[in-house]
C-alpha cells in the first residue's frame, strides 16, 4: 500500500469532507475519491460512512485505521529521515518520554546544549506516568523514555541515572499537617490519602515505610500528581508523590514534606531491546551523564 494513500485517507478524515480535503492535498476531487475507493477495495471494508450529505463519517474499520495510519506515517517520516541522515551528523526528531519529576529540567539543559552541537536536531516531549511511557515506547511513538523506578520490564535496555527523587506526601497549605517538617509512615493512614494507580510503585513503597497502606483511607488513584491539585488544595486529601513534582510544576499553594524513612527513587533512561540506540539516543544519554557529573 502506497504511503500517499494513507496520507490521502487521514485528510479526508480531519476534515470530513471529500472536496475540503482534495483542496488541501491539491488533487482532484475525483482522483481522491477513486483513490478511497480502491483502498477501501484493497481491504475489503467500508471506511466511510457516505449517507450523510456534505460530512463524512468514519466507520468502526475507518476510525481503527485512522489511529493506525497516524502511527505508521510518523513511524515511515522518522525512518525516512534516519536512513537518509545516517551519517555523522545528527539531525532529525528525537522523542523523549518523561515523568514529572526534577529530571526533566535537567534534561531541558542537555537538550539545549545537544542543539548548539546539532542545531538540525528537533526534540519532540511527551511527559506522562510510566506505565504510559512504556506504552508509547512499544508502540514506537517514543524513542527512549525516562523513568524512575522500579522498572520491572526486562524488554528495555535501561541505563541507571543518578538523579534521586525524595518521597513524601503532598498537600494543600490548608491541610493539618502544612507546617510539618516531617512525616511519619505510621501517620499515613491518619489521613485521606490519593496514591499511584502503579500497584508496583505501591508495593516498593510499603515495603520502605515497613506497612501497609490502610485501604479504607485510600480514597483514589492516579497517574499524575497534577490531575488532583484542586482536591490537595482543599485541605482534604493528602497524595504520597515525589518532591520533583513541585519543583516542575511549581504550586503556591501546596507543600511537599518528606517522609522519616528518607525514601529515594532514581531514574532509569530506557529503550527498546529489538531496536539499535540511534547516533542522537547514544548522544543524548552520553550528554545526559556528562550533565549529572556537573550536579
Amino acid at each position: 500500500m502506497d504511503t500517499r494513500v494513507l496520507r490521502y485517507f487521514l485528510t479526508v478524515a480531519q476534515t470530513g469532507n471529500i472536496t475540503e480535503a482534495a483542496k488541501k492535498l491539491h488533487i482532484t476531487q475525483p482522483t481522491l475519491s477513486r483513490q478511497l475507493q480502491k483502498l477501501e477495495q484493497d481491504l475489503n471494508q467500508t471506511l466511510l460512512d457516505r449517507k450523510q450529505k456534505g460530512h463524512l463519517v468514519l466507520t468502526d474499520a475507518g476510525n481503527l485505521l485512522a489511529r493506525k495510519a497516524e502511527i505508521l506515517l510518523q513511524l515511515w517520516s522518522d525512518t525516512v529521515d534516519e536512513v537518509q541522515n545516517s551519517n555523522d551528523e545528527i539531525l532529525g526528531i528525537l522523542k523523549i518520554g518523561i515523568v514529572e519529576s526534577r529530571c526533566s529540567i535537567l534534561v531541558e539543559k542537555v537538550i539545549r546544549d545537544m542543539q548548539k552541537l546539532y542545531p538540525k536536531l528537533q526534540f519532540d516531549f511527551y511527559s506522562a506516568y510510566s506505565d504510559d511511557l512504556k506504552s508509547a515506547l512499544d508502540m514506537m511513538r517514543i524513542d527512549c523514555a525516562i523513568l524512575l523506578e522500579p522498572v520491572e520490564s526486562k524488554k528495555y535496555f535501561q541505563k541507571k541515572i543518578s538523579i534521586y527523587e525524595r518521597w513524601g506526601i503532598i498537600v494543600g497549605k490548608r491541610h493539618p499537617w502544612a507546617k510539618r517538617k516531617e512525616i511519619s509512615p505510621s501517620e499515613l493512614n491518619e489521613t485521606q490519602l490519593i496514591i499511584s494507580r502503579r500497584e508496583i510503585v505501591n508495593q516498593d513503597l510499603e515495603s520502605s515505610l515497613g506497612t501497609s497502606l490502610n485501604s479504607e483511607n485510600i480514597k483514589g488513584y492516579i497517574n499524575l500528581s497534577s490531575n488532583i491539585n484542586w482536591l490537595l488544595e482543599t485541605g482534604e486529601y493528602a497524595t504520597l508523590g515525589i518532591e520533583g513534582v513541585l519543583k516542575v510544576k511549581p504550586n503556591p499553594n501546596l507543600v511537599f514534606i518528606p517522609l522519616t524513612i528518607q525514601k529515594k527513587t532514581a531514574h532509569v533512561l530506557v529503550w527498546r531491546k529489538n531496536s539499535r540506540p540511534s547516533a542522537a539516543i547514544q548522544a543524548f544519554s552520553d550528554m545526559l551523564e556528562e550533565k549529572i557529573k556537573q550536579v
